[in-house]
């Protein structure tokens, strides 16, 4: 069965416009736009797209190409201290000269959406339920329990042990009383224990990672993962040699993706709720 991502995000993104609706100002959020790039411009149209279905005002704010991270911060600075503007996120890729471990502690982590400031990071660490989690790894979790899966007890095995994918889900997929066990491209005997899982979220930045080898008949495949192979997008997971075999499947494009978009906007809400106490 391949799961319906797109109706996951649908029922996100209605939920948080039936909840801004009766808010006494519009929520306004910010994009940080540094240079130009194909994907990047194509995530921020659909990005848009979505926080204009729910009400929520949009502005993008552009720098050239070749500017300097302390030209860069002071955008950033300058967004932290405008009150009409209740979130912030910086696009990526960010051009090379642009320090990006500076740039994103320059951020108000209380005007942050992608959930990656270490304050953010921190809360999602210590449990806190009003955390802003990083988008991707939110969205892993939202996944599983849009397709009915409860998490209780199931066996998550996350391949990837990025700090924007890999370790906060591990965290988010404890705090749902799951088990997990955290893995990567170097672990021995990787198949061994994915044959294992109840769930696996792939998220190893590889085209076509897990083949047949590495699930069963009850494996539920959340596949992270976005590569561009001779012009196609595919996942981290190898969907025409699994599909057919494994119990459900996220697609890509049109999977995980959607879901992290409104988990975003979800984030926004938290934000703006936050900040306009």
């Amino acid at each position: 069965m391949i799961i319906d991502c797109k109706s996951i995000a649908d029922a996100i993104i209605e939920n948080v416009h039936r909840e801004a609706s009766g808010a006494a100002k519009t929520p306004r959020i910010a994009s940080v736009v540094i240079g130009s790039d194909g994907g990047s411009e194509s995530y921020l149209k659909m990005m848009e797209k979505t926080f204009e279905r729910a009400g929520f005002g949009t502005c993008i704010c552009r720098l050239a190409e070749d500017a300097t991270t302390e030209q860069a911060i002071a955008l950033v600075e300058s967004l932290n201290a405008d009150r009409e503007i209740d979130g912030v996120i910086i696009h990526k890729p960010l051009p090379p000269q642009i320090d990006e471990r500076r740039l994103l502690y320059s951020l108000d982590p209380r005007k942050d959406l992608d959930g990656l400031h270490p304050v953010n990071l921190g809360k999602t660490l210590s449990g806190d339920a009003g955390a802003i989690a990083p988008c991707t790894a939110r969205a892993a979790v939202e996944v599983a329990k849009g397709a009915g899966i409860e998490l209780t007890g199931k066996h998550v095995v996350i391949i990837g042990r990025s700090s924007i994918v890999g370790k906060p889900a591990a965290l988010l997929f404890l705090s749902e009383n799951a088990t997990v066990t955290v893995c990567h491209s170097k672990t021995s005997n990787l198949a061994d224990i994915t044959k294992r899982a109840d769930i696996i979220v792939v998220a190893v930045g590889r085209p076509r990672f897990l083949g047949r080898e590495m699930v069963s008949e009850h494996s539920v495949v959340i596949d992270v993962g976005t590569n561009n192979v001779d012009g196609k997008m595919v996942g981290d997971a190898d969907f025409d040699a699994i599909f057919g075999l494994v119990k459900m499947i996220t697609p890509v494009p049109g999977g995980v993706g959607r879901v992290t978009n409104a988990v975003l906007l979800a984030n926004a809400l938290t934000n703006f709720t936050n900040n306009n106490k």
